[in-house]
C-alpha cells in the first residue's frame, strides 16, 4: 500500500480514536452528574453540556460524511457491504433522534428549581445519555471493525485515493 494511503488510513483511525475518547468523556460527565449530588450539580451540568457540544461539533459531521460519502462509496465498490451500510445508517438515525431527545431533557433541566422535578429529569437524562453512550460506542467499534478494515484491505489504491478526495471536498 502506498505511503499516502497509509497516512489516510491512519487519519481515519485517529479520528475514530478521538470520537471514542469524546464518547468516554461524555459518559464520565454523565456519571458524575448522576452520582456526585447537589453540591456539584451545576458544575456537572456544565460538563455534560460541554461534552454534548463537542459530540455535536465532531460526531454529527462525521455521521453526515458517512451517510453521504463513505457508506454509498463502500456499497458501490464492495457490494456485499450494502446491507451493513444500511444497518449503520439506521444506527445513525437512531442516534440523531435520541441525541435530540437528550438535548431537550438537558435544556429542560434549567427550568426546574424544585428538587423532585430536577431529580426526575436527571434520572431521565442519565438513562438517555447512557443509551446514547452504548449506542455510539458500539457503533464506532463496529464501524471501525467493518469500514476502516474494509477500506484498508479491499479497496484498490485508486479507489482509496478517490475516497480520500471525496472526503476532502
Amino acid at each position: 500500500m502506498q505511503n499516502s494511503s497509509m497516512t489516510f488510513l491512519r487519519r481515519l483511525e485517529a479520528k475514530h480514536d478521538q470520537y471514542l475518547r469524546h464518547v468516554e468523556q461524555f459518559n464520565t460527565a454523565l456519571t458524575h452528574l448522576q452520582y456526585e449530588g447537589l453540591p456539584r450539580r451545576k458544575h456537572n451540568i456544565q460538563r455534560v453540556e460541554k461534552m454534548t457540544r463537542i459530540l455535536e461539533k465532531d460526531l454529527l459531521p462525521h455521521m453526515t460524511e458517512d451517510r453521504d460519502i463513505v457508506f454509498p462509496f463502500l456499497a458501490k465498490h464492495v457490494p456485499r457491504l450494502e446491507p451493513v451500510m444500511g444497518v449503520f445508517n439506521g444506527e445513525h438515525d437512531e442516534f440523531l433522534e435520541s441525541f435530540e431527545q437528550f438535548k431537550t431533557i438537558l435544556s429542560n433541566l434549567h427550568s426546574y428549581d424544585a428538587q423532585p422535578q430536577a431529580d426526575q429529569l436527571l434520572t431521565n437524562l442519565h438513562v438517555k445519555g447512557t443509551y446514547l453512550y452504548c449506542l455510539i460506542r458500539n457503533h464506532l467499534y463496529a464501524e471501525h471493525e467493518c469500514v476502516v478494515k474494509v477500506i484498508s484491505r479491499e479497496l484498490q489504491p485508486r479507489e482509496l485515493k478517490e475516497l480520500e478526495i471525496l472526503l476532502k471536498n
